[in-house]
């Protein structure tokens, strides 16, 4: 797991006193202005900040990273945004485990012309290590692994 030093948001908003939904619709209106890759800091003392983020951000296809305790009623969100990426499948295996992984994504890529992507979920523990060993063995192109707060990997897989 990253630590908030891991990450540099290039921007902070500070939703405090402001109830739920306010700080679903703030990440949403300040993602809009920042790049693919880059990390906005949200503060918020709403209790259901987290669930909240946290499902927004699997819909939209961003990520939350990370979740600090700033003091006893604030948290920081550091939530990062993602890449929008011409993906083919989804291949969501969360809830099983491992090699479910690899051979749902196997399945379909076997589908797909050369070139295609992949967009494979997984929250199994072992899931990173058996998703590199099956790139290393396949000769696909991992082309980026985010894992999120919640122990969701996300791979994005090109087909070789």
């Amino acid at each position: 797991m990253h630590t908030a030093r891991s990450y540099t948001p290039v921007a902070t908003v500070d939703v405090c006193g402001h109830p739920c939904p306010a700080p679903v619709v703030a990440s949403r209106r300040y993602a809009r202005d920042i790049d693919a890759g880059e990390v906005l800091l949200l503060v918020a003392d709403c209790v259901r900040t987290t669930d909240e983020l946290g499902t927004w951000a699997r819909i939209t296809g961003n990520e939350l990273l990370h979740v600090e305790s700033l003091d006893e009623r604030r948290k920081g969100y550091y939530i990062r945004k993602g890449r929008s990426r011409a993906v083919q499948r989804l291949v969501d295996t969360r809830g099983t485990c491992c090699p479910t992984p690899v051979v749902e994504a196997g399945r379909a890529l076997r589908t797909l012309q050369s070139g295609a992507v992949i967009r494979l979920v997984s929250d199994c523990p072992s899931a990173r290590i058996e998703v590199a060993a099956w790139i290393r063995s396949t000769g696909h192109i991992l082309l980026d692994s985010v894992e999120n707060v919640y122990g969701e990997l996300y791979c994005h897989v090109q087909k070789r």
